[in-house]
């Protein structure tokens, strides 16, 4: 288990070294920074927040989170594409704006067809985000596969 851990730390650390460049550019600006512990976010009104990575988690874990998305979705999406997903939280642990990225669409003006459903699901999640933190704002970035 602890190999495990240390490997996945290991990949996170690579991908934010190697691809900070790429995940700006592909993302529309917001992240535009990404560290080993940390990354610059460009919020909707253009303000820029330096944060810790990792400071809160769903309660249950990554397939937790997946899995009450997908049940609260509204509908079937035929997409078949993987989106990152920036979610922005104050300190009191409220969602302030959901962001997505699809790694297929190069256009950030293209709306992409399936966001307000996932958006709407996303928001659903609010209270079931923990932190042992006292920061002012938190982040939480996670892909999904949307289908």
């Amino acid at each position: 288990m602890k190999c495990l851990i240390l490997l996945l730390t290991l990949c996170a650390t690579v991908f934010c070294k190697t691809e900070a460049q790429s995940v700006y550019k592909d993302c529309y600006g917001i992240i535009a920074e990404c560290s080993d512990d940390s990354v610059v976010y460009h919020t909707k009104n253009g303000k820029e927040i330096r944060l810790k990575t990792n400071e809160i988690k769903y309660d249950g874990g990554l397939d937790s989170l997946k899995q009450d998305i997908y049940c609260s979705l509204t509908q079937d999406h035929e997409d078949n594409e993987r989106t990152i997903f920036f979610v922005l939280f104050d300190k009191k642990h409220r969602i302030s704006e959901i962001r997505m990225c699809s790694l297929l669409n190069k256009e950030p003006i293209t709306p992409l067809p399936y966001a307000d459903d996932y958006i709407r699901a996303i928001a659903k999640t609010e209270k079931k985000w923990k932190t042992k933190n006292h920061n002012n704002w938190y982040v939480a970035v996670f892909g999904l596969h949307v289908f």
